[in-house]
């Protein structure tokens, strides 16, 4: 049964949007350019701001609020459609190049925003595509990082709560940045994010189940139709 999205205003999404069968989406730098042109038109017309990216070979993360529970669920669907049609006029293909239904996460922006932007941000590195993130053109890691100016991001509360000035800000998310999340961390926003549920504290899941009358308990379930290997390209 397919599980319903969780979206609210105001709280942040973690995106995961992935190339069908692990195809590339992204074969050139101009390939990258164009999706992020989509990306920064989709995040006016659909007023959302956008804290985190990175696009990889094969799949793309975002960590984004929205101003409506619609908002991110429009965009996607925006840029998805205005991508594949670029792609497949630019390299002479039809059909789709997505792998079903992107995934999603809401995020606590009080005890895992950082953690996130971390996740997305060192996607790269974890791939084995370069040895330090800021290596990686195609992510927001100078922005956040490095202050190297990049239009199509905003903070996020937690990110702002890191200092009082943008040079305390960068300087100290760039500590928390240099290191590796723990083997827990990564494996709780790879699935949650994989299921679309929750990344956050117990209190704040609480509070979601209470928004949005469901049930976030995880259910006992004969096997698992996503391998390891899966979760841990994500």
């Amino acid at each position: 049964m397919r599980l319903p999205r969780l979206a609210l205003p105001g709280l942040p999404q973690h995106i995961v949007i992935r190339g069908i069968n692990g195809q590339a989406i992204f074969c050139t730098d101009h390939d990258h350019q164009m999706f992020l042109v989509y990306l920064e038109a989709a995040i006016a017309k659909y007023r959302c701001d956008l804290h985190a990216y990175t696009l990889m070979p094969n799949h793309i993360h975002l960590l984004i609020t929205p101003s409506c529970s619609n908002g991110v669920g429009k965009l996607v669907q925006l840029v998805a459609r205005q991508y594949v049609q670029y792609f497949n006029q630019q390299y002479q293909r039809t059909g789709t190049l997505w792998e079903g239904r992107y995934k999603s996460a809401l995020v606590d922006s009080d005890t895992f925003a950082i953690n996130v932007y971390r996740y997305i941000e060192r996607n790269a590195v974890r791939n084995n595509l370069v040895k330090h993130p800021s290596e990686y053109l195609w992510s927001s890691y100078r922005h956040n990082a490095m202050n190297l100016f990049d239009r199509l991001i905003k903070p996020c509360d937690a990110y702002t709560a890191l200092g009082e000035t943008a040079e305390q800000r960068v300087c100290n998310y760039a500590k928390q940045a240099e290191n590796p999340l723990d083997k827990g961390t990564l494996k709780i926003i790879r699935q949650e994010t994989n299921r679309s549920r929750v990344l956050g504290s117990e209190q704040f899941k609480r509070k979601i189940e209470k928004l949005l009358d469901i049930d976030l308990q995880i259910k006992p379930r004969g096997g698992d139709r996503r391998s390891l290997a899966y979760l841990q390209s994500i």
